[in-house]
């Protein structure tokens, strides 16, 4: 069922309270751009809730779902996200007419995570600025659940990912030997740990648009188990360029990124990407130049 925001309007707004655990502090500045404009909610006949679309997976972005359900047209000028769960961002600039019935989907960014702090009931809410009849701004403040599904899945994680890299270091290894055809090489993937008392599971790896990337020789997943007391362990794999036609490298937006799916401890799998760098990039990059076309 979708989660649907209920229109709370207001002169002003108190920022975001939190109980320390531990992690990012929230800033003092949690509050809408502009708090203290005029409201008026039976001028302001908005609702919003939020959504992930996967146009917007590598963005910092979210779409506001905002939808008029008076009998007046509303113009929006400004949106912002307002959560205990994320550092704010600035106020994005619109210019989106609602007229009665309308539903917008408007872009607006979201900051940095908060992980190791307890959230506080107060809830996240959609800050915009609209015009109404009598061309008077406004501010309406559309509060979302406290408990928002894709806030919580966003930053649960967010902060996963970081705590598996603050626990290890994955990365392409610098040694690289011809495989066994021309457009083949073979090296490995290097897990260093950074921080003791968790285990760190690689469950599976790929290649992407251009290249394949498989262990070797071939395993069943899980791929790896780094104990929480090893230090250091190594995943080799061989990296293949598969597809090298004209249409392949022009619709390659990640040539150089490779996927990861890890877990820490008995945490989730979470998928996380790495670019091969220093030796490694230059081995991949020989590598993309030597392949030929698919006939």
């Amino acid at each position: 069922m979708a989660l649907v925001a209920v229109l709370v309007v207001g002169i002003g707004v108190a920022a975001a309270t939190l109980d320390r655990a531990s992690g990012d502090k929230p800033a003092s500045g949690d509050k809408p751009a502009s708090a203290g404009l005029p409201a008026d909610a039976a001028t302001v006949p908005l609702k919003a809730d939020l959504e992930r679309p996967r146009y917007l997976a590598t963005q910092r972005m979210l779409e506001a779902v905002l939808r008029n359900h008076g009998t007046a047209p509303v113009q929006v000028e400004q949106v912002q996200l307002i959560t205990s769960s994320f550092t704010p961002r600035p106020a994005t600039v619109k210019d989106s007419l609602l007229e009665p019935g309308d539903r917008r989907d408007l872009k607006v960014a979201y900051g940095r995570a908060r992980c190791g702090w307890v959230q506080s009931d107060e809830e996240s809410m959609v800050v915009v600025h609209v015009r109404g009849p009598g061309d008077r701004l406004r501010e309406a403040r559309l509060q979302l659940p406290p408990r928002h599904e894709v806030l919580d899945r966003l930053h649960d994680d967010e902060c996963q990912q970081r705590a598996i890299r603050q626990t290890v270091d994955i990365r392409f290894g610098s040694q690289w030997t011809r495989g066994p055809g021309d457009a083949t090489i073979r090296g490995a993937l290097v897990i260093r740990r950074k921080a003791a008392g968790r285990t760190v599971t690689v469950v599976d790896v790929a290649g992407n648009v251009i290249f394949g990337l498989e262990p070797v020789p071939a395993r069943p997943i899980p791929l790896l188990r780094l104990a929480s007391t090893a230090g250091d362990a190594r995943l080799p794999i061989e990296l293949t360029a598969s597809r090298c036609d004209p249409h392949a490298l022009a619709d390659s937006k990640k040539t150089f990124l490779f996927p990861l799916w890890v877990r820490l401890g008995d945490d989730p799998d979470q998928y996380i990407e790495i670019e091969p760098r220093g030796t490694a990039r230059l081995q991949v990059e020989k590598l993309l130049r030597t392949c030929e076309p698919e006939s």
